[in-house]
């Protein structure tokens, strides 16, 4: 068997990190993530698939509220013509995602406070625009492999993903 240092040098691919949506913000740039999401839009222009995941953690159903629609960006300029089922690009589909985060992008929102800050160790960045709107960033990802989800029962997925992530197995 070769050395340990020998084995830590070979060129295999790095293993993805899975993620629910709404923990892409605070993973860094060129990490290689996995996530589940649901398809709102895709723009074949730009081949940008637009996905969200509506996450209750224990905690919010704890506080009987409802959780935020957490969006993410997907590039699938360098795997768009791989494919294989057009309908994985229909809205309502769930599809599975790895690929390398990126610079997120940025959607305007309304927002009360004037908040002239912008944060990027926060779990949600925010950026003042000079209109007093609350800008958001969006989360970006760059595709590497996309495919579709079928039937999901989606309370267990997100139950023993978070299970996962507490007990780090």
């Amino acid at each position: 068997m070769p050395p340990l240092d020998k084995l830590t040098n070979t060129k295999s691919p790095l293993p993805s990190t899975l993620v629910f949506v709404h923990q892409l913000h605070s993973r860094p740039r060129g990490d290689k993530v996995r996530f589940l999401a649901c398809v709102s839009d895709y723009d074949p222009q730009t081949a940008t698939l637009h996905l969200f995941h509506s996450y209750n953690s224990s905690r919010d159903n704890a506080k009987k509220t409802s959780s935020p629609r957490q969006k993410v960006h997907v590039s699938l300029a360098a795997i768009v013509d791989t494919i294989a089922r057009p309908t994985d690009l229909d809205v309502g589909s769930w599809v599975n995602v790895m690929g390398y985060v990126s610079e997120p992008a940025v959607s305007s929102s309304s927002s009360s406070s004037s908040s002239s800050s912008s944060s990027s160790s926060s779990n949600h960045r925010h950026r003042s625009s000079s209109s007093g709107r609350r800008e958001k960033s969006i989360p970006t990802v760059q595709a590497i492999l996309l495919w579709n989800a079928g039937s999901v029962n989606l309370s267990a997925y997100e139950s023993a993903l978070s299970e996962r992530q507490m007990t780090g197995t």
